[in-house]
């Protein structure tokens, strides 16, 4: 797992052989991530994650939960 901080955001990038989950509160670093990431290798954007690796990521008001 790699992680950045700055200015109180966060972004996580959670790396499985050739699968990438990046999440984070900073919209803008995560854009960031993916266009570098773009540059270098083909990639496909999947949209917002419901599993990954057999974990199922859900959303709400009150935040995200993992289960």
């Amino acid at each position: 797992m790699f992680s950045r901080t700055a200015q109180g955001k966060h972004t996580f990038i959670l790396v499985f052989v050739d699968d990438l989950l990046i999440s984070g509160n900073d919209d803008i670093g995560i854009t960031q991530i993916k266009q570098a990431v773009y540059d270098a290798f083909t990639i496909k954007d999947l949209g917002l994650a419901r599993y990954f690796l057999g974990t199922e990521i859900s959303r709400s008001s009150e935040g995200t939960f993992l289960n």
